[in-house]
């Protein structure tokens, strides 16, 4: 089940941010959205392969059902199993992690412009955008962040969120994304009167 990041919650994300950047010349920004797709589309096509399927049952059991029996029997089928699918939590468990993963880095990236993230004075913002149904994080750190520190590093802040995302914990889990930032952001890139903190520090949620 999936964690509802209550008020208190928030409060303690923006605190950590607001001590980041009181200390660095660094603008963070944290997203939270319940899913990045509808996943209509994976919706459509399992019920799609039901519907071809489902008419295989009867055959199973020595009838043999006319062709117009089979027809009806397929548009039944997929009617029900795309509002089944469509109306519960299984189409987020049935696209591939590769999609899911697509969609959010997606989602990110169109809200990290979207919001402005992109237009601080010194480049120097960082963005850690959660989905909470995929389970998945991702960070968008922007051109005067990026140029200093690797994609590598960010993957791994993202691995170890994993194992709190996939226990519903994602509040705990932004929160240790932001205490493994924190030094490194201090010390890369530390108080020079550059940023201009235009970017709330309110967690986002959409």
């Amino acid at each position: 089940m999936s964690e509802n990041i209550d008020k208190k919650m928030k409060k303690k994300i923006e605190n950590l941010i607001g001590d980041i950047e009181a200390k660095s010349s660094v603008e963070v920004a944290v997203i939270i959205t319940n899913s990045c797709d509808n996943y209509r589309y994976t919706t459509f096509l399992y019920s799609f392969l039901g519907a071809l399927i489902l008419p295989i049952v009867p055959l199973l059991f020595g009838y043999h059902p006319s062709n117009a029996i089979i027809l009806n029997i397929m548009a039944v089928s997929f009617i029900a199993l795309f509002f089944i699918i469509d109306s519960s939590t299984i189409k987020y468990l049935l696209p591939s992690k590769i999609i899911k993963k697509d969609r959010c880095d997606k989602m990110a990236l169109a809200n990290f412009y979207k919001m402005g993230i992109d237009k601080t004075k010194n480049r120097r913002a960082l963005l850690i955008f959660v989905a909470k149904r995929e389970r998945l994080v991702k960070i968008i750190a922007d051109d005067g962040i990026s140029s200093v520190i690797s994609n590598d590093k960010w993957q791994e802040i993202v691995d170890e969120f994993i194992p709190k995302a996939k226990e519903g914990r994602f509040g705990d889990g932004i929160l240790e994304i932001l205490e493994k930032c924190k030094p490194m952001l201090i010390k890369l890139f530390p108080k020079d009167g550059t940023s201009e903190h235009k970017i709330s520090n309110e967690v986002v949620e959409i």
